[in-house]
């Protein structure tokens, strides 16, 4: 499941799952803009089951932001975005 959510955020995001590392700036990611963050907020609902407030998905500036609100969401889940992200965070 952590693959496919990965896949599915880079989808989003148009880019290669290489790029998604922790210290990635968002902004810095041309397809980041609001429809991908709402985009993204359906991903993260859908992923967590449950409603994702789009102002916390707004306040996002990094790729890690989105790691560690998943990992607060669910933290006895070591989900794999950040083993593969960790080490360039």
């Amino acid at each position: 499941m952590e693959k496919e959510l990965n896949n599915k955020i880079s989808d989003l995001m148009e880019v290669d799952t290489s790029v998604l590392v922790n210290n990635k700036i968002l902004d810095e990611i041309e397809a980041w803009d609001s429809v991908t963050m709402l985009g993204l907020v359906v991903v993260l609902s859908d992923y967590l089951g449950e409603p994702v407030n789009p102002g916390e998905v707004g306040q996002f500036e990094t790729f890690g932001d989105i790691v560690l609100f998943i990992n607060k969401k669910k933290p006895n889940n070591c989900i794999i975005l950040s083993c593969i992200s960790s080490k360039n965070y």
